[in-house]
């Protein structure tokens, strides 16, 4: 017995087809297309039929449901996204010494570390011995001890005045300043024809010492007031060499002179000076 579909059949949409054909390619699998029917199993549409008669609007509702789909994975993708894991290194390699063995050197090094400055003691506890320069040989040229005057204590200047001396030679001159080192003028000890003076750091000049004084701290005179007695001073010569000169002895003539009007005449100036001196080779 046929059952009566309750939806509209394809016969009675288009019942110009005719008998046993229906409208839609679905219409066979329904009832009204179905055992009631005249179709025979030839007359069924096939399934080629079946997707060449899918409508215009069958076709949009599918490509709908894809679109939603691939909005919803979209959306999912966007939400909880896939976070990359970051690469792990392995374990630096510890190198396995054999047993017995004795670690070597080790080559790392900081990056503010400076470089190692090789001792220059080697390994024991005896330290190398220190190298200094050696001193300079000191071998006399000349000394002497003149004793040099400006005037007689008769506030004269008689033929035994001296006030004039060669210290490379170690010889008096007479009011001469040819071949002279030394020159006693009323105020100073000067120096004469390049002889300079520089006072001792250590108060007994050596050649060393001498030797090393630089340009700046000769003079050409030594004044009154630093001509003390005990006082020494390193000499450069005329010729160059170096020396030693001590004051011994520093007479004014307000102490010298035997004219009381001569010593108030010549009141703070030098009558007489007696020194000691060496000139190194």
């Amino acid at each position: 017995m046929a059952v009566k579909s309750t939806s509209p059949s394809c016969f009675d949409a288009h019942p110009a087809r005719g008998t046993g054909e229906c409208c839609t390619p679905l219409s066979w699998w329904s009832v009204a297309c179905g055992a009631g029917s005249n179709v025979s199993d030839r007359e069924k549409p096939s399934r080629g039929r079946f997707n060449q008669h899918l409508g215009r609007g069958e076709w949009a509702g599918i490509g709908a449901v894809v679109g939603l789909l691939s909005t919803v994975v979209a959306l999912l993708a966007w939400l909880f996204p896939v976070k990359d894991e970051p690469a792990v290194s392995p374990p630096p390699q510890s190198a396995t010494m054999p047993a017995g063995s004795s670690p070597g050197p080790s080559f790392t090094q900081s990056a503010d570390a400076s470089p190692s400055t090789p001792s220059a003691t080697p390994s024991g506890d005896t330290p190398l011995p220190t190298s200094t320069a050696a001193p300079r040989q000191e071998v006399v040229h000349s000394s002497g001890s003149p004793r040099l005057r400006s005037m007689s204590e008769h506030g004269t200047y008689d033929g035994e005045v001296v006030n004039f001396w060669e210290m490379d030679e170690n010889r008096k001159r007479y009011g001469t300043y040819d071949g002279s080192d030394l020159v006693l003028n009323s105020s100073s000890l000067g120096g004469a024809n390049g002889t300079v003076f520089a006072p001792s750091a250590i108060g007994k000049p050596t050649l060393q010492e001498c030797s090393t004084i630089s340009g700046g701290a000769w003079s050409s005179l030594v004044v009154a007031p630093q001509l003390k007695a005990g006082t020494s001073y390193c000499v450069r010569t005329s010729e160059g060499r170096h020396g030693k000169l001590t004051v011994s002895k520093l007479s004014m003539c307000e102490q010298y002179l035997e004219d009381e009007d001569d010593r108030e005449r010549f009141t703070g100036d030098i009558c007489v000076l007696e020194v000691s001196f060496v000139v190194w080779k």
